[in-house]
């Protein structure tokens, strides 16, 4: 019945979402010549299990004219008991199987490998980015040839090319990487601790609110090349990479700073960024180690750090520009004025309303192509009013269970951080994670299709108010569990902030 669905649905002209099923398979790939992948949606063939018969004369009239999956299940639930009952009454629900069979996971195509770069129609531009890369190595002094002892190993390289995009989603310039593959290191011998923090979203949504409301300067940084600043304390040899030797192919090269790729570059980059801060006399908060804070003055000024990309915030903006210098004095970085695009979000302030707005609207517009939904109809709500996700019905099976998983976890990611309105209904799909069913699968379309309409909302901040917070629980909720369900939500300066 699942193949039939998706011809049913196909032939529909106003009750289907536009792009939703491309004739009577889905599955595809990114290059013409390779075969589907895991992730790929390929529409289910007709078992001894489960028959497929011949679609009805009258089978467009089956499709459900509702555009929302919460009035499809409250129309026509699932039945409940063994899946096998849920199968054989799929035929009743084929709007929610053509959803899940047009749905689609991809990867990203912006970031390959050199030999998948050199089949690219940019490759020219990537080739100039992969040997600049390979220039700055030498020039950072990253590392020094010699031979190989006889009782060492060399860790293997690879070069990694990215397209990077701006806010508007065109590629705005290119990118290489020369890594080293750190699952080739051995522990003790090669690194020991790993871990380096990031900063929390809740501290930087909360330093943005502050600022807005305060009319504070906000400078954003981009530390060039910033893993490679970070010093070795191990003996690592490391292997040049074919095409990009110097020296000899037979010279090693004996690492003096770490490469991305390493398990300790992380790490070793915060600790040297952290020595820099610490002689400037900024210190880390108690509550985020990735905010330091220091005063030039009478002006407290703020840093805070996510990785390679830094955001100074002061009252003022002559210590904002002092604390700045403090940190481009020592390393080579992009100064990006007021920041536009940082942590993957888009930063628009209104300096005359007095509003500093967050929000994703690029990453809702890469989720909706990935999954193959950017041509989607729209819906008014996540979920319906009064729709309830229970365990039982017809389980997805193989690819499609990875799709919803990955759905589910890049939905997860948005309701987090700027999107809490969709709170509530990623909270009832992450539930069935472990075992997902079809009806899942199509109400998470369903909160795609709301994105599709409502990516330009974000979170604004502005107005001067206390951080007030917000807590309340249903009672017995789930149906499956009989559990009951509590959510929380703090606001500061007009939005919410965690």
């Amino acid at each position: 019945m699942l193949a039939s669905s998706a011809r049913v649905n196909a032939t529909a002209s106003d009750d289907t979402d536009g792009g939703d099923v491309g004739g009577e398979s889905t599955s595809g790939s990114e290059d013409a010549d390779s075969a589907p992948e895991d992730g790929d949606v390929v529409a289910a063939a007709p078992t001894d299990s489960q028959p497929c018969p011949p679609p009805r004369a009258d089978a467009a009239t089956v499709v459900f004219p509702s555009r929302s999956s919460a009035r499809l299940l409250r129309s026509h639930p699932p039945q409940r008991g063994h899946a096998g009952t849920a199968a054989a009454t799929a035929g009743t629900r084929l709007g929610a199987i053509g959803w899940a069979l047009a749905t689609k996971g991809g990867r990203a195509t912006d970031k390959m490998r050199i030999h998948q770069a050199r089949r690219a129609p940019d490759w020219a531009a990537l080739d100039v980015a992969v040997k600049a890369e390979v220039d700055a190595l030498w020039r950072n002094g990253s590392w020094y040839l010699t031979d190989l002892p006889p009782e060492k190993t060399a860790t293997d390289t690879e070069l990694l090319c990215e397209r990077k995009r701006g806010p508007d989603g065109q590629v705005v310039r290119w990118k290489g990487r020369y890594v080293g593959r750190g699952v080739k290191q051995t522990y003790l011998l090669d690194y020991d601790e790993v871990w380096a923090p990031v900063a929390r979203y809740a501290t930087l949504c909360t330093l943005l609110a502050h600022c807005a409301a305060e009319g504070m300067t906000i400078l954003q940084l981009d530390i060039e090349t910033a893993f490679l600043n970070g010093e070795v304390e191990e003996e690592m040899y490391v292997r040049q990479h074919k095409r990009y030797e110097r020296g000899g192919t037979t010279k090693v090269c004996r690492l003096v700073k770490t490469l991305y790729g390493l398990k300790q570059a992380a790490r070793a980059w915060r600790k040297k960024l952290d020595a820099v801060l610490a002689a400037a006399g900024f210190t880390p908060c108690d509550a985020d180690p990735c905010l330091y804070k220091d005063a030039r003055g009478d002006v407290v000024v703020f840093i805070l750090i996510h990785v390679d990309d830094l955001l100074v915030a002061a009252a003022t903006k002559a210590a904002a520009e002092s604390a700045k210098v403090a940190i481009t004095g020592v390393f080579k970085a992009r100064e990006m004025g007021e920041p536009s695009f940082f942590f993957g979000f888009h930063i628009v302030r209104d300096a005359n309303k007095g509003t500093l707005q967050v929000g994703q609207h690029q990453s809702v517009t890469t989720l909706l192509e990935r999954f193959g939904l950017d041509k989607a109809n729209l819906v008014r709500l996540p979920m319906g009013v009064g729709a309830r996700l229970t365990k039982d019905g017809q389980p997805l099976m193989g690819a499609l269970i990875k799709t919803y998983q990955e759905l589910v976890g890049a939905l997860l990611y948005l309701a987090t951080e700027t999107r809490p309105d969709i709170s509530f209904a990623v909270g009832q799909l992450t539930r069935h994670v472990s075992a997902p069913t079809m009806e899942h699968l199509a109400a998470a379309k369903t909160v795609l299709r709301y994105l599709k309409g409502t990516a330009s909302l974000g979170l604004t901040y502005g107005s001067t108010a206390a951080m007030v917070g917000y807590s309340d629980a249903d009672y017995a909720g789930d149906l499956d569990t009989r559990r009951s369900t509590t959510g929380c939500v703090f606001t500061f300066n007009g939005a919410a902030v965690s």
